[in-house]
């Protein structure tokens, strides 16, 4: 994975962990705030070209999965409450 698709990676999954910690169910906070120490780990210690191990890389898709399914559950009380 290129450098700056990596910062990108941290960087979004930073704004969500600031957004919407206090709401994340207290396993994926504590799974998003590792994943993230992990890959700004590797952001300090690797090159220009970072590669990341198929477990790691895995647990940031699951971790996109699982926010993006709890932002569909309030889009959708969102959309309840406006009704």
């Amino acid at each position: 994975m290129q450098k700056p698709t990596l910062e990108g990676c941290v960087e979004s999954l930073t704004e969500i962990q600031r957004r919407k910690h206090g709401e994340l169910e207290p396993g994926v906070a504590k799974e998003l705030d590792d994943v993230i120490g992990h890959l700004k780990f590797l952001l300090e210690t690797g090159g220009d070209e970072v590669r990341l191990e198929q477990k790691l890389a895995t647990r940031v898709i699951g971790l996109f999965d699982k926010v993006a399914g709890l932002l569909v559950k309030i889009g959708h009380l969102v959309s309840q409450i406006g009704e």
